[in-house]
């Protein structure tokens, strides 16, 4: 199969994307591109592959074959380069006991040394942006599952990344 250059514009590039765990081949040779401000998701039974692309994509796992490039990088090289450019939450939401919504959202020292992100305004944006600022001094804790998945992607969001993913 010929594979074609990565898109200089696309966040995320998968020709013949292959991933084989001894004889299992879980992920059978797909392509897609996922562009700037796109959504995109995987959808499909159990055991179709989609958690193998989603750790490929997130450096957890390795490619057998094909090409991938994440933000234009190769994820078995340079994986650990997506750095403040690369937002991920997870699909178990953890909190922190006694932490507030704000608290959630406030950029550490370390998202901050990445980008130069004014840690006043940004809690306020992404509250406001995952439509949760009426709550934003209420304890996590006791937040609704829905509340609290919407603030897991505002945290995802606090560096302001160039991309992020969700699984």
């Amino acid at each position: 199969m010929a594979t074609t250059p990565t898109r200089p514009d696309a966040l995320i590039h998968a020709r013949g994307l292959t991933k084989r765990f001894g004889n299992l081949l879980a992920v059978d040779a797909v392509d897609f591109d996922v562009d700037r401000g796109e959504a995109f998701g995987f959808l499909g039974p159990n055991g179709a592959g989609k958690t193998s692309t989603m750790r490929m994509i997130g450096c957890v796992s390795s490619p057998s074959g094909g090409v991938l490039r994440v933000l234009g990088m190769d994820p078995v090289r340079d994986g650990h380069g997506y750095g403040p450019d690369w937002g991920s939450c997870r699909s178990r939401t953890r909190s922190t006991p006694n932490c507030t919504s704000m608290r959630t959202c406030s950029p550490t020292p370390v998202t901050s040394a990445y980008r130069a992100i004014p840690r006043g305004d940004a809690p306020n944006q992404l509250l406001d942006f995952v439509q949760l600022k009426d709550r934003a001094r209420d304890n996590v804790e006791f937040l609704s599952g829905g509340m609290k998945r919407r603030l897991t992607i505002a945290r995802a969001l606090v560096n302001e990344p160039r991309a992020a993913i969700t699984r």
